[in-house]
């Protein structure tokens, strides 16, 4: 439950700095304990430029679900399932938003 609300509000935070990062984060690749292949590692280049750039120290980071509140495996491995459910959201929000503006034909 913590994973999922602290990479929702990651997932926001992106939103508001880096619009359409989700179409950049190579989901097979993503893997949260790794600084190259999380999420501010594939949109940054690595993990500490992402948190350079968002200006966020180690905790913050916590609190925003780019590691765990607490050093623990599972929370990891739960932080890469919350992740993938964010990408997972707004890819199919961007799909159906693209449904809906493709122009109605009638044959």
């Amino acid at each position: 439950m913590i994973a999922e609300f602290t990479a929702a509000r990651g997932a926001r935070l992106m939103d508001r700095t880096r619009p359409r990062w989700f179409l950049r984060v190579h989901r097979v690749r993503l893997n949260i304990e790794s600084n190259v292949d999380c999420i501010l590692g594939q949109e940054y280049g690595d993990y500490c430029r992402g948190r350079v750039a968002l200006d966020i120290g180690p905790f913050r980071a916590a609190c925003y679900g780019f590691a765990p509140l607490a050093p623990n495996p599972r929370g990891w491995d739960k932080l890469n399932v919350a992740w993938q459910a964010e990408i997972a959201a707004r890819l199919t929000t961007r799909a159906l938003d693209a449904v809906d503006q493709e122009p109605l034909v009638l044959v």
